[in-house]
């Protein structure tokens, strides 16, 4: 027998075979699977191709799976499982085969829907192709350093998930799930884990998931899957930085918390998104409300010293820091040599926002318990509700963490970006038409923070007597009586219902500043607290380490804004702000003075708490 394969794959609707072949030798000690159509084998054997021929054809049943079983029996390969569905188009069948190293364990799984087919390799490795793609899309799953030479097994029947293509496990605990990200809802009952992407129509849906024991890089558990940029051209998406390069593989992304910040710790800024896609047309996407989620593009390869990590800094300690990310191969900031960076887009689930290269205020919210809770949620596929009261015990051996992503092959990358957009849910009532086709007016720009109700009519007057259109006159900062209690400061504000109307009158929308922030003192506050919905925590970083993080520039930021925390400076603000400069558990600075609290935002009865204060105050 000639040193190639030749095999079948089922690809489309009517369950039409057709031949996928690639020059492969079949030595016990190299066999492998194939994956693609229409990839020529030189020198294979006339009597399995006219064979294969009378198949396609015969359109029989029979004759399809005696093709199918010569090919396996010849080519030592595992035919692991076919699962045939109603589809829009027809009838598909999806398939999962594998190439058996004999007398062991499989070294190569190939799993094919419609167009795409993915690779998964007994060492983590993952290739991607379709839609005509020259090339593949690579991936790897990291794995602990213990089992980065361990095959991997499949999981029992008993222990994988309904509808799943391929269920992988690792020495140590690491595990992969594959389903196809098409298909009969009816069928794959584990769907609802991936609601956040249904525009997918082609690809694959992931879960990675280690116990949260694992220690993988010495320093956190997390389940992780890298991708290489090179295969994938250019980048584009992920999140707006505070230095916007593009595409995004021209920046050094260090990783960090996937989460919008005013002015991140690794350059993240207000707008995140949790797809990511290239110029070749791939797509990758991650369930946003994945627990302690961690993303880095391209970052250094020299990590940040322990010693000097990134801080998370409010109001003036951003005139002080470096702006972020670097710029992939040239010198900037304190990166004095031009180094390039990693060449992957890394995407984390940690069990913990502990980072001794980084700190952030959220590495003190929240608790251990909470984090378990967060997760165990999260891997049910229920919507993260964790409260910091009454939590219940949870096995250790159940606490998992759990990245969920969806990738495909589209054609290109505007193919790629629609399918991401899909899933976004579209609001079924437009705003005013006045948000689009008119100016804002905001009253930072005319009384900053010393706004008063004289102030914002003065405003909405010189726009017209200017000859300007009324527009949105929106009422910014200091409005409240105290931050968080969405009520008018009855001596700055005397009659603001008289003032609204008269706004109106005029023409204008009339719109507010609202923050998800609470200030000490304030009657929300108390009220949030009693109710269980503010976010907790640990104890925060003392003063000493604040101010005693980066380069001189910063260091000096923060002890200004200690001391404008401590003594409640400008001069008018409310007493009872925010305890002063030291925080306390469960508190986070901010760009307005005095430290807050946070409304837990991952809790249902929290947000609907917030909207109905937000209903009741459109009532004036």
């Amino acid at each position: 027998m000639d040193a190639c394969l030749a095999g079948v794959t089922v690809c489309s609707s009517a369950l039409t075979w057709k031949r996928c072949r690639r020059g492969l030798p079949t030595s016990p000690s190299s066999s492998r699977i194939f994956a693609r159509e229409g990839l020529g084998i030189p020198g294979s054997s006339s009597s399995v191709e006219q064979h294969e021929e009378a198949c396609c054809a015969s359109h029989e049943k029979n004759a399809k799976l005696i093709n199918r079983r010569q090919i396996m029996r010849r080519t030592g390969v595992a035919f692991v499982s076919a699962t045939v569905l109603p589809t829009t188009q027809g009838l598909e069948t999806r398939e999962a085969l594998a190439a058996i190293n004999e007398p062991g364990d499989p070294e190569e799984w190939v799993l094919s829907v419609g167009l795409s087919t993915l690779v998964v390799r007994s060492d983590g490795t993952l290739d991607l192709r379709g839609n005509g793609h020259a090339s593949p899309q690579f991936f790897d799953v990291t794995l602990p350093q213990s089992a980065s030479k361990s095959k991997a097994s499949l999981l029992p029947p008993s222990e994988t998930s309904p509808g799943a293509l391929l269920a992988l496990q690792w020495p140590e605990g690491t595990q992969l799930v594959v389903w196809p990200a098409s298909g009969a809802e009816s069928v794959d009952d584990s769907r609802h884990l991936f609601d956040w992407a249904a525009g997918l129509e082609e690809g694959f849906f992931l879960e990675i998931s280690v116990p949260s024991k694992v220690d993988i890089h010495g320093n956190n558990e997390l389940a992780e899957l890298n991708v290489d940029l090179q295969s994938g051209g250019r980048w584009y998406g992920g999140a707006h930085l505070l230095r916007q390069l593009w595409p995004l593989d021209r920046s050094q992304w260090e990783i960090g918390p996937m989460y919008p910040f005013d002015h991140g710790p690794n350059g993240l800024g207000s707008v995140v998104g949790a797809h990511w896609v290239s110029s070749c047309g791939t797509l990758i996407a991650v369930d946003p409300r994945t627990p302690m989620l961690h993303a880095g593009l391209n970052a250094p390869v020299q990590q940040r010293s322990r010693d000097d990590p990134r801080y998370f800094g409010v109001g003036i300690q951003h005139l002080t820091q470096e702006a972020l990310p670097y710029e992939d191969g040239v010198a900037s900031g304190i990166q004095k040599i031009s180094e390039r960076g990693d060449g992957k887009l890394r995407i984390q689930a940690r069990s913990t926002w502990q980072d001794e290269r980084v700190l952030h205020p959220w590495q003190a919210i929240g608790t251990p318990e909470s984090a378990r809770e967060q997760r165990r949620a999260f891997n049910e596929g229920k919507v993260v509700d964790a409260t910091y009261e009454g939590q219940r015990y949870i096995d250790p051996l159940d606490d998992r963490c759990v990245l969920r992503i969806a990738i495909a092959a589209s054609s290109d990358v505007r193919t790629a970006t629609l399918s991401a957009l899909k899933s976004l849910p579209s609001p079924q009532v437009a705003p005013p038409s006045v948000v689009f086709n008119r100016s804002t007016w905001t009253t930072w720009a005319t009384s900053h923070a010393d706004v008063v109700q004289a102030d914002v009519l003065a405003l909405g007057k010189a726009v017209i007597d200017n000859g300007y259109r009324p527009g949105v006159l929106e009422i910014d900062d200091r409005w409240q009586s105290r931050y968080g209690d969405l009520e008018f400061d009855s001596v700055k504000f005397p009659d603001p219902k008289g003032m609204i109307e008269q706004l109106h009158k005029e023409g204008f929308l009339v719109t507010v500043w609202v923050m998800p922030f609470l200030q000490e003192g304030s009657v929300a506050c108390a009220e949030a607290r009693r109710l269980g919905h503010l976010v907790e925590g640990g104890d925060p970083p003392s003063l000493v380490r604040e101010i005693s993080v980066g380069g001189p520039g910063e260091r000096l930021g923060s002890a200004v804004k200690v001391l404008v925390d401590q003594y409640d400076w400008p001069p008018g603000h409310w007493a009872g702000g925010g305890g002063g400069g030291t925080l306390q558990s469960g508190q986070l600075r901010w760009w307005g003075t005095q430290p807050v609290r946070a409304i837990d935002l991952t809790s249902d009865a929290a947000v609907h708490w917030f909207v109905a204060r937000l209903k009741a105050n459109r009532k004036l």
